[in-house]
């Protein structure tokens, strides 16, 4: 449990940080690697057993086809968070139309 704890924390910096610099493409990544995981320790939990090879396979295999799908399917085409090289400009911070009353 100590582990899981731990590699939890790692990995929630380790995403921050790159949120900060990929946008879109960390929180695709990021999302999909901890939903499988989340879904192989479930498995884990309702049929006990110790966690091997093949749960690393299948975390593996449910991240890559989680990331596609959010990716691809449900990720929505959007100029802020499509930025990987130019950082915003100022006059995209003071656009009166994004403020809310």
């Amino acid at each position: 449990m100590t582990q899981t704890l731990a590699c939890s924390f790692v990995m929630g910096l380790a995403i921050g940080f790159l949120t900060t610099k990929f946008f879109k493409l960390v929180l695709v990544i990021g999302t999909s690697i901890i939903g499988s995981f989340g879904i192989v320790i479930a498995v884990a939990i309702f049929f006990p057993h110790y966690l091997d090879t093949p749960d690393l396979v299948a975390w593996c295999i449910l991240a890559v086809v989680f990331s596609f799908v959010q990716y691809f399917g449900t990720a929505h085409g959007d100029s802020r968070y499509d930025r990987i090289e130019q950082p915003m400009n100022d006059e995209e911070f003071d656009d009166e139309d994004s403020y809310r009353s």
